[in-house]
């Protein structure tokens, strides 16, 4: 014992001085890199809750609002990725503790002598008490109470939620129509907005991919509320658009008008000035001769922005590089075009490149027009021998095919039936029924049925119903249904149902259902299953994904591979060897135990779940162990201390014998307090299962359990502890608490 006391303690004391030099190292908290000092400094706490309830409908966007408002706010509103909190579907308490540790940061900032101001977004479910989280009330009174407590100079509060208003009725304030914005300036005390009065609904829409008022606060923030044209946004420009914008959008809603409120108790001239284009990392020019209702969507097909833009008025709107498709709505004529904005730089808008579209095609989120059938001449059956020789009368004008047979290739107008080719088929409208061919199947159009072929088949609108193939499957659209390819399928925009492939499967806009492919799966946002070899998501993943390499943009699930890595992961569970989350854990791990005195690990995974590889060494015996370890765990933070529950298994190799390693098995809870941000020191009791040759033990004398298996192996159950030191590294929201 007295040999594993000392080795541990060298192994401490060694850990301690590279702390202690990495402490000095640190630079100042508040300091920029000119040197300055910051005069002002922004936190944000932001919460979607989709879930309010069993008796409440689950939301579908509560998530995706808070994090596109955490993110306007990080690109345009000076909020630094330290200094934000996002909590996804927070319970009562997550909700409190992130209360408590946006006080902990503005107690800390309070110290560079900035000035702080701090903002609090909520989007989910409520009443006229208060928020709703997973089915616990978190009342309005504690809402402002929270608040209240929060030693920042201004504080701002903009609740998303049915029957918010409530929130401002409290002391005074109604839904009332917007007012005069008048200069930035000092000022402090606290505002409330919320998105509907005391007795109404707040609203989400499929089409905006999120609430109304949301997508209208986050649009005027990026620019569109800029009406002085100063390249700034202040509260109450923010506030008049998306007041304006909403009401107009809910007024023929079958929920009604909403009508947004607010209470704002600020003193000082002036405003506060929310977001400065002027830092944007890319910026869209909007010409004054350009009018009418503008959709921006990005290469993936969401919604980034709606806009409402007047003529004589040019506007500055600030969104992120890359490729955006524009749609231009006006009272006769609708107008679409494409756009890319590169980093650094100022894009104006070619409205001459601009392309018109005929009214009488619609347009489904974006997506390639429908042709209709209405008009065109039914010929019931028609045969092909060779390309220009047909019983088909295309010339006299567009003609529907009930039955279509084809020796060598087909061609068109529309299909309502099915067609059989030798070797490819294609449609210039839409086709409903099935089309089959031996090499190819396209349909310039919508397709509503069965489709296949043992080379490609192409849709190039929207497809609902099956598409199969030996080679590949496309989609150009939306897709619904069940795809499947023995090499790869793609759909370009929307997928619901089943995707599988022998090489990859391939969304580029959101998949909701099941991605299956022995290489790899790509979707743009994933809600559902990923299976394959390799799994990505670009951006928002909630459900589950299941290969050796899994990736997501922004994990709420379990990601279960070899490698797993997430940017965003919240409270997501990743069981893998090697796990990376940007907003999660990654932590350094020192410690000793009775069964042994010296190991070094690193644990690797989301706030709430971890995985952990090192090694451990005991010099004590004449032949030394080597013993590499590798474990489960999950973590409990109730900073300044913490909880964590795991499960180790760690193999002991003799030095002189590599072939006959003894096993022991450990579930540890240990307590954990953190001495400051970067580092803490834990203990806790252990529950031992080893299994070692007949002659050796492991761990305390103390035994709770042994037994003799017939080849000679002595097992045992022991009680035991650890010790331990872990050093958490702050790198913008990784090892954050």
């Amino acid at each position: 014992m007295r040999t594993f006391v000392k080795g541990f303690l060298y192994s401490v004391l060694s850990v301690a001085c590279l702390l202690t030099v990495f402490a000095y190292s640190k630079p100042a908290v508040g300091d920029e890199s000119s040197g300055g000092k910051v005069t002002l400094r922004r936190f944000l706490l932001a919460a979607g809750a989709n879930f309010g309830g069993k008796d409440r409908v689950r939301l579908l966007y509560a998530g995706t609002d808070a994090t596109a408002f955490s993110r306007v706010l990080g690109e345009l509103g000076g909020v630094a990725p330290g200094d934000k909190i996002l909590l996804k579907d927070p319970s009562r308490g997550e909700l409190v503790k992130g209360f408590t540790n946006m006080k902990r940061r503005l107690v800390a900032a309070k110290d560079s002598g900035a000035r702080l101001e701090v903002v609090f977004y909520y989007s989910g479910h409520s009443d006229e008490k208060g928020l709703l989280l997973n089915g616990e009330l978190y009342t309005y009174k504690e809402v402002r109470a929270a608040l209240d407590g929060l030693p920042a100079d201004v504080r701002i509060a903009m609740l998303d939620s049915c029957a918010s208003g409530a929130l401002t009725r409290r002391k005074g304030g109604q839904w009332r129509a917007p007012f005069l914005v008048d200069e930035s300036s000092q000022v402090k005390g606290h505002a409330f907005l919320t998105s509907s009065s005391a007795d109404e609904a707040a609203q989400e829409s499929d089409r905006v991919g999120g609430s109304f008022f949301t997508h209208y606060m986050v649009s005027g923030l990026r620019g569109a509320a800029d009406i002085s044209r100063d390249g700034k946004v202040t509260l109450n420009e923010a506030y008049q658009y998306a007041f304006n914008e909403t009401l107009a959008r809910t007024e023929s809603t079958t929920a009604g008008a909403q009508h947004p409120s607010y209470d704002f108790q600020l003193t000082g001239a002036g405003d506060v000035v929310l977001t400065d284009l002027h830092g944007t990392s890319a910026l869209l020019l909007l010409p004054d001769e350009l009018e009418g209702r503008l959709f921006i969507r990005d290469s993936a097909g969401h919604l980034v922005a709606e806009i409402n833009k007047p003529a004589g008025r040019p506007m500055s709107f600030g969104i992120e590089p890359g490729e955006y498709s524009l749609t231009v709505e006006q009272p006769m004529k609708l107008s679409k075009g494409t756009f890319t904005l590169k980093k650094g730089a100022k894009t104006t808008l070619a409205v001459a490149a601009l392309e018109p579209v005929e009214r009488e095609m619609t347009v489904s989120r974006g997506g390639v027009p429908s042709v209709s059938a209405s008009g065109a001449k039914k010929v019931p059956v028609t045969l092909t021998i060779v390309p220009g020789l047909s019983t088909d009368p295309r010339a006299d004008g567009p003609t529907v095919n009930n039955w279509a047979f084809n020796l060598l290739l087909g061609w068109g107008d529309y299909l309502e039936g099915a067609e059989f080719s030798g070797v490819g088929a294609i449609r210039e409208g839409d086709a409903s029924g099935a089309q089959l061919a031996s090499t190819f199947n396209y349909t310039r159009g919508r397709v509503s049925g069965f489709q296949a072929a043992g080379t490609l088949s192409v849709a190039g609108g929207n497809f609902e119903g099956m598409q199969a193939n030996g080679g590949g499957s496309v989609v150009l659209g939306d897709f619904g249904g069940f795809q499947a390819a023995g090499g790869g399928v793609l759909t370009k925009r929307n997928f619901e149902g089943f995707q599988a492939a022998g090489g990859a499967s391939l969304t580029i806009g959101r998949m909701s259902g099941f991605q299956a492919a022995g290489a790899a799966n790509y979707a743009g946002s994933m809600s559902g299953f990923q299976a394959g070899t390799v799994n990505i998501t670009s951006g928002e993943a909630s459900g589950a994904q299941l290969g050796v390499v899994n990736y997501s943009g922004e994990m709420s699930g379990a990601m279960i591979g070899v490698v797993n890595v997430a940017p965003k992961m919240g409270n997501s569970v990743p069981i893998g060897v090697i796990n990376y989350a940007g907003d999660g854990i990654l932590t350094p791990t020192f410690w000793g135990s009775d069964t042994m005195p010296t190991n070094a690990g690193i644990k690797m995974g989301s706030k709430v779940f971890y995985t952990t590889l090192g090694i451990g060494w005991d010099p004590r015996e004449e032949e030394e162990i080597v013993a590499p370890v590798i474990g489960l765990g999950g973590h409990f933070d109730f900073d300044p201390v913490w909880v964590e529950l795991d499960l180790m298994q760690q193999s002991h190799f003799h030095s002189n014998d590599w072939d006959d390693p003894s096993f022991v098995s450990k579930f540890r809870a240990v307590l954990g307090v953190r001495l400051f941000d970067w580092v803490s020191l834990y203990a806790g009791p252990t529950v031992n299962f080893s299994k070692t040759d007949a002659d050796a033990t492991a761990g305390l004398d103390y035994v709770w359990w042994e037994d003799t298996t017939s080849d000679g192996q002595y097992m045992s159950l022991r009680p035991g502890f650890a010790v331990g030191l872990q050093v958490e590294p702050q790198f913008g929201s990784l090892n954050s608490h």
